[in-house]
C-alpha cells in the first residue's frame, strides 16, 4: 500500500533506488524530530527535484502505533521544533514508545498540510519490519497521482476518526 510521498535530491533519490526502500539521511527539517518525512500527495513538497513514492505492508503498518503530534501540549508549552527528547516525551507521556511510533501533524506554516515522520528505527535497515519500499524518479509524472487518504485509514478495525487519533496501546507497545 502506498503510505506517503516523498520530494528529495538526486544523491537521496539515487540511494532509495538502489536500495529499494528508504535510506537513512539526517533530517533537514526536524518539526517533529530528526524523521523520514512523508507527504500525502506527490506535490506537497515541491522542494526538490526528484520524486518518491513510499510503500509498506498494510497490516504491519496499520498495526504500528500512529501519534498526531499537536504545535502545542496541553499545557501550552510547544511541542514542533523542540529538542528530540521533548517530543519523546510528549509521545512517552502518551503511552507510546517514541522509536516505534508514526508521527503525524499538520505542516507549520502550510495550511492543509499534514506530514507522516517515520524513525529510524521503522526502517527495514534497523528491522523496522514495516517492509517500506521506495522508488524515485526525476519525471513526477510517471508517480501515482493520488493522495494518500490518511483521514481514512483504518486503525485497529475502526474508521480512523481524526479528532481522537492517540489510542492507548496495549501493553506490548508502552514499552520502550
Amino acid at each position: 500500500m502506498i503510505i506517503g510521498y516523498r520530494n528529495v535530491v538526486k544523491h537521496k533519490a539515487d540511494a532509495y533506488n538502489a536500495a529499494k526502500t528508504l535510506v537513512w539521511f539526517p533530517a533537514s527539517t526536524v518539526q517533529l524530530g530528526d524523521l523520514v518525512y512523508l507527504s500525502t500527495g506527490p506535490r506537497d513538497w515541491p522542494l526538490d527535484d526528484w520524486f518518491c513514492v513510499v510503500g509498506a505492508r498494510i497490516d504491519a503498518f496499520m498495526k504500528t502505533p500512529k501519534v498526531w503530534i499537536p504545535e502545542y501540549d496541553d499545557c501550552g508549552d510547544p511541542v514542533w521544533g523542540t529538542e528530540d527528547e521533548e517530543i519523546d516525551s510528549y509521545i512517552r507521556r502518551l503511552g507510546f514508545n517514541p522509536r516505534k511510533s508514526i508521527r503525524m501533524s499538520e505542516v507549520a506554516a502550510v495550511e492543509e498540510v499534514t506530514q507522516l515522520g517515520l524513525p529510524k528505527e521503522l526502517l527495514n535497515s534497523e528491522g523496522g519490519g514495516l517492509d517500506i519500499s521506495a522508488w524515485c524518479t526525476d519525471d513526477e509524472e510517471k508517480l501515482p497521482q493520488e493522495e494518500v487518504d490518511w483521514k481514512s485509514w483504518d486503525i485497529a478495525e475502526d474508521v480512523l476518526d481524526w479528532d481522537e487519533w492517540i489510542t492507548f496501546p496495549d501493553e506490548d507497545e508502552r514499552r520502550d
